[in-house]
């Protein structure tokens, strides 16, 4: 088996074994896979982002993606979630946007972060790929872990 970079050994450090909520699908293997597998032909140059959508009560939700324009996909959040205050608090460029954020997703469901989808208190639509980041430390370490993966995904 292939030795392991310093920053895959640091990231893996990180990574729970398994999922809790989901013990069959997630797992530290599951990261491992996700990062090693090769990109997919459709995969392409971008970011991967953070935003942090601000409900009119006050909640807190974040939410990781990926997109070739954030400043647009920023403008398009605004006008679906008008209530909402949105703001991008993160981007890391990548030659392998897809790649990054499925990789970054994994760790995240991993994690037991990833929000169960429910209808928005601002627009009622049912947003994917929300995560309670405090769970795992805060934004600092989510998105300290979105570099890390860049970095590894670039790498290979």
């Amino acid at each position: 088996m292939d030795r392991l970079s310093s920053d895959e050994e640091e990231l893996y450090a990180m990574t729970p074994d398994q999922s809790s909520r989901y013990r069959t699908t997630y797992s530290r293997r599951g990261v491992k896979a996700a990062i090693r597998a090769p990109p997919s032909a459709s995969d392409a140059p971008g970011v991967v982002y953070w935003l942090k959508k601000t409900s009119p009560d006050g909640s807190v939700e974040w939410k990781a993606g990926r997109t070739n324009d954030s400043r647009r996909r920023l403008r398009e959040w605004r006008r679906q979630c008008r209530r909402s205050r949105i703001k991008l608090v993160h981007e890391t460029p990548t030659r392998y946007a897809k790649k990054l954020e499925r990789a970054l997703h994994r760790f995240l469901k991993t994690a037991d972060v990833w929000k169960q989808p429910c209808a928005c208190q601002s627009c009622r639509v049912k947003h994917r790929e929300e995560f309670e980041v405090e769970r795992i430390g805060g934004v600092e370490k989510a998105i300290k872990v979105t570099r890390l993966i860049g970095k590894i995904v670039d790498s290979k």
